[in-house]
């Protein structure tokens, strides 16, 4: 499968410099378990489909089971850490205030596969604006520190109008 995201530009509505545009990436829906494992029998009709799919059901079941009981998780997609969240009052448990989650962090197969993924830009009007290679622009950044570097930019012509906090900065360098 080809390593192509697409994105759509996009302004921000309430800012007015030069880094006014995020990217939104276009997305192609969504997959299921199923659907992976009909892309891997493609390659690899020698499984079976119903065990592939009992297998990582399993799989996902146990190191679910495993973040439950304290460990940390790495699938080599991603690692997941179970966490507890919200303040203890008076080193009470509050079901308002406090709650089990997970932080999930991509693991070696997803940094993988992003270094090796292109980037297609799109802008507003749906026009492609260019393909774009991040790990050949990191490359070319280490060669020439200067090379597209938005620091670059005269961030003087940047002043922050003056309210709020921005007021107190505004006020001081005056």
């Amino acid at each position: 499968m080809e390593k192509i995201l697409k994105a759509k530009l996009y302004k921000r509505s309430l800012v007015h410099d030069l880094f006014d545009y995020n990217a939104q990436v276009i997305s192609h829906g969504e997959v299921e378990i199923s659907e992976i494992v009909d892309e891997l029998l493609e390659d690899n009709p020698q499984y079976n489909r119903e065990d592939a799919i009992q297998l990582i059901m399993k799989f996902n079941q146990q190191a679910a089971k495993m973040v439950a009981s304290g460990y940390h998780v790495n699938t080599g997609l991603v690692n997941i850490s179970p966490v507890i969240k919200g303040p203890f009052v008076e080193k009470k448990w509050s079901a308002r205030l406090n709650r089990i989650e997970t932080v999930l962090t991509y693991g070696s197969e997803i940094s993988k596969a992003l270094s090796e993924t292109c980037i297609e830009l799109y802008d507003e009007p749906n026009e492609l604006l260019g393909l774009i290679n991040p790990s050949e622009e990191m490359k070319k950044m280490r060669e020439n520190p200067t090379y597209n570097d938005v620091s670059s930019y005269n961030q003087s012509t940047f002043k922050e109008p003056a309210c709020g906090i921005a007021f107190r900065r505004w006020l001081c360098e005056a």
